[in-house]
């Protein structure tokens, strides 16, 4: 069953020049047709200026086609008396966790979006409970933001999202300016949620993290110009890196191992293959 469907989405923005005149347009998106079946967990990849983060807002229509449509649970996003149910089944967490804080403490902070909903207080109070447990952050209901890790802080953004009972989170970017633990602790959270039957989309340029999706899709130039799993996506070196990407660090090491003779199959994607394959190829 699907959640999303773009067809032949296509975004426009005006140029400006020094003094404010308009100077013309641009296009961000230029004909994406995409697929996002529910409860999968899909990663979006690209270089800057690829498009990716233009894509990800018209799946909870921040941003509506310039043309061509995009649906969302067969809604149409252009159509503005679908949005408040759009938005209220998609949220979105956002590259900068000081960015997303709107309170000065965190069960205030988790309580926001249900409150703007019109939920009766005491079932925001039940899911600020629960949110919080399904991203281990239940001892800091009462912490300022302020004390917390930028992974901390994303953590408690997804719980934000959680207590409105989204069916879909999107991730634009969240763990780009995480440390490793604080990335590790995010895909942590992100697969429980997923196996859970939330549908999760990933803008990332981490492509370790690419590596757990279910399906990849690569942007460049404002279209999808690769979609498979991710080990059909990392099997095809040579179009990766000329879409500005790399290999996940295994994958590549896995590569070079091969063209230094060792005979391993690839694509490999986890430390445990390559280990297997390696010993495989010198016992």
């Amino acid at each position: 069953m699907e959640y999303i469907r773009t067809e032949q989405l296509k975004k426009k923005f005006r140029r400006f020049d020094e003094n404010g005149e308009e100077a013309g347009s641009t296009y961000a998106l230029t004909g994406v047709d995409m697929t996002v079946e529910a409860g999968s967990f899909v990663a979006i990849l690209g270089r800057n200026g690829s498009g990716k983060s233009t894509l990800a807002k018209h799946f909870n229509a921040l941003l509506t086609p310039s043309e061509g449509s995009v649906y969302i649970e067969g809604l149409d996003t252009k159509d503005d008396k679908n949005v408040r149910a759009i938005r209220s089944g998609t949220g979105m967490v956002f590259q900068n966790p000081d960015n997303q804080m709107v309170s000065s403490i965190i069960e205030e902070d988790v309580a926001f979006g249900p409150e703007n909903l019109g939920v009766e207080s005491r079932e925001i109070a039940r899911r600020i409970d629960e949110s919080l447990k399904r991203v281990n952050m239940s001892a800091y209901i009462h912490h300022a933001p302020n004390r917390l890790s930028g992974g901390q802080k994303q953590r408690i953004a997804i719980a934000g999202v959680l207590a409105m009972r989204p069916k879909c989170i999107i991730l634009d970017e969240a763990t780009s300016m995480l440390d490793p633990q604080g990335r590790a602790d995010i895909m942590d959270t992100v697969r429980e949620l997923n196996a859970a039957g939330i549908t999760m989309i990933m803008i990332t340029h981490f492509m370790e993290e690419a590596a757990h999706a279910d399906k990849v899709f690569v942007m460049d130039g404002g279209r999808v110009i690769m979609s498979g799993t991710p080990r059909e996506i990392f099997a095809r070196r040579d179009e990766v890196m000329a879409a500005g990407l790399r290999l996940p660090m295994v994958s590549e090491l896995a590569c070079r191992l091969k063209e230094e003779g060792i005979d391993i199959e690839l694509p490999i994607l986890t430390e445990e293959e390559l280990t297997a394959a390696v010993l495989q190829a010198v016992d």
